[in-house]
């Protein structure tokens, strides 16, 4: 296994444990998910070795906020289609807060975003691009393993499949209410660069 200190962060159900579960396949790279903090929780600088981030690097996940929410809703055992509107709006607050921290205030130079979308639809092009980012080379399988590490670390063999997100049909399954929700208070500005845009804006 290769030894490189990466920090692993992102949302609950934003796709960390299939990432962690391929790179750790495919470069022999065991990215950090529960240490120096916990990945789906802002940057703590007392959890780091010396305080400090310095000669770190981070993979932060992140996937449309829409089919986010519809996912973590489903994660807490709500219907998507009947999110409401404040289950709703308490997620966009926990979404600014962390997403605030890991795509403003880490350094770019240390930071690579994976969106769950490119995952998908272009998962060798985000392998040789996580692997120059990383100074890692290829070493074994390109393919996303057929299973993923679940948050006790153990094997589950839940296939990944992610054609639902590139279709957009998710958007039918999720409370209106709570769509509007996530246009007006998401912060679009913060994740334009990645392809992300409010529905009015969409194309």
């Amino acid at each position: 296994m290769t030894n490189i200190r990466v920090k692993q962060y992102g949302a609950y159900r934003s796709g960390t444990n299939v990432l962690r579960a391929w790179l750790l396949e495919a470069l022999g790279v065991d990215i950090l998910a529960g240490g120096c903090g916990h990945k789906h929780d802002g940057v703590f600088l007392q959890y780091f070795p010396n305080q400090t981030i310095a000669g770190w690097k981070f993979l932060i996940s992140i996937r449309n906020p829409y089919a986010w929410l519809g996912g973590w809703a489903h994660f807490n055992g709500i219907n998507p289609n009947e999110v409401p509107p404040e289950f709703a709006n308490m997620s966009c607050i926990y979404w600014h807060n962390v997403y605030r921290q890991w795509l403003r205030e880490l350094p770019q130079e240390q930071t690579y975003v994976v969106t769950h979308e490119m995952l998908i639809r272009q998962p060798d092009t985000l392998l040789d691009e996580i692997s120059e980012f990383l100074g890692v080379p290829v070493t074994g399988p390109r393919d996303i393993p057929a299973r993923r590490i679940t948050p006790d670390m153990g094997v589950s063999e839940i296939p990944f499949d992610g054609r639902a997100l590139l279709s957009g049909e998710f958007m039918s399954h999720i409370n209106p209410a709570a769509i509007a929700v996530m246009t007006e208070k998401i912060h679009w500005d913060w994740i334009k660069a990645y392809g992300y845009k409010p529905v009015g804006e969409c194309t």
